[in-house]
């Protein structure tokens, strides 16, 4: 079943407590009228980890999210997804540092490959977005990136086909 241990008032869960529920999944810190408010920490069964700020029950403000598969993804939240300024470590070691909105890529952002490829530009609702020239229906920056990053493929570096599908447009 299901368990919480700690604070009430008013017969509703408030202040430092724990719930344990049923499928493994584990909450550990502030309430608010039932819902998690302020610091807090929720376990999934899975091996996933959320620690960071809560509000009305969804991740909000300052947060890390590490998933059992080692990615990683370091900043704000709104309403439960990724808004605001954030770094997503991939597995792979390829890592994404920009803006994010309602949970997908967007402004100014930065991806450094494992291999020591780096991309600067703009996205815009989750895809690659700039005003820079373009070649071929891309910007020409981008294009040149396409080069590196195929010859990085190529040489059988460290790249991951979620990174190559998402970046490359593949």
């Amino acid at each position: 079943g299901e368990v919480y241990e700690g604070q009430y008032e008013a017969g509703k869960m408030h202040g430092q407590g724990k719930y344990t529920f049923a499928d493994g999944n584990v909450y550990e810190g502030q309430y608010e009228a039932d819902k998690k408010h302020g610091q807090g920490k929720w376990t999934y069964a899975s091996g996933d980890v959320y620690e960071g700020q809560w509000q009305g029950g969804q991740k909000h403000g300052q947060g890390k999210f590490t998933w059992a598969s080692g990615e990683v993804y370091e900043g704000q939240y709104e309403a439960d997804k990724m808004h605001g300024q954030g770094k997503y470590t991939f597995a792979s070691g390829n890592v994404y540092e920009g803006q994010w909105e309602a949970g997908k890529q967007h402004g100014q952002e930065k991806v450094t490959f494992a291999s020591g490829a780096v991309y600067e530009g703009q996205w815009e609702a989750g895809k690659q977005h700039g005003s820079e020239p373009l070649e071929n229906g891309k910007p020409r920056r981008w294009a040149e990136f396409c080069v590196a990053a195929t010859a990085v493929i190529l040489l059988g570096l460290a790249m991951i086909p979620s990174i190559a599908v998402i970046l490359l447009g593949l």
